[in-house]
């Protein structure tokens, strides 16, 4: 596979250009999910939330063909984080996916047909997915505080609730 990380420059931190050698060692037939996610408020849109789509677009023009972009919204994720009312960040949810499609589809036409917008779904009465972060939690809590800065990011940002959210980004991403 061809890529260049000149072409996307200030996007990674490329010592030794190592993000280019694992991206040139994926076969072209390898199915790839590049993901990106985003949070909500209740009041706006944070306007730097289409920057994250950029790096996305730009390695999906140097990716294989079988290569797509997945963009997320927490949105649920941060409601039961944070307390929000998912009436008022509803609304911002459907705009956020829109603008996104939006975007690459007039900036990165081509790329722009290989993206898909999800957001997650309310787990409030989903037993089994409740105790799957449950257990991910629990098991992860020893290992971050190990980690003196996700303890204290942990710990200032809401304690167990704090290290629901994280670990439930694990399964936004699909990281195993």
């Amino acid at each position: 596979m061809k890529f260049c990380s000149t072409r996307i420059n200030g996007l990674f931190s490329n010592d030794g250009d190592c993000v280019g050698k694992v991206i040139r060692a994926i076969h072209h037939t390898e199915r790839i999910v590049v993901a990106q996610g985003f949070g909500v408020k209740e009041e706006g849109i944070p306007l730097r939330f289409l920057a994250y789509i950029v790096p996305v677009l730009h390695l999906l023009k140097q990716l294989p063909n079988s290569a797509i972009g997945e963009f997320y919204v927490a949105h649920h994720g941060v409601i039961r984080a944070n307390g929000l009312d998912v009436a008022r960040t509803t609304p911002h949810v459907s705009l956020m996916k829109d603008v996104v499609l939006h975007y690459a589809a007039i900036i990165h036409p081509e790329e722009g047909k290989r993206i898909r917008c999800l957001e997650d779904r309310s787990i409030k009465n989903d037993l089994a997915t409740q105790n799957l972060i449950n257990s991910l939690v629990t098991a992860a809590k020893p290992f971050c505080r190990q980690e003196e800065k996700l303890w204290k990011f942990a710990e200032t940002h809401g304690g167990e609730t704090s290290l629901n959210y994280m670990v439930e980004h694990a399964l936004y991403m699909r990281d195993p």
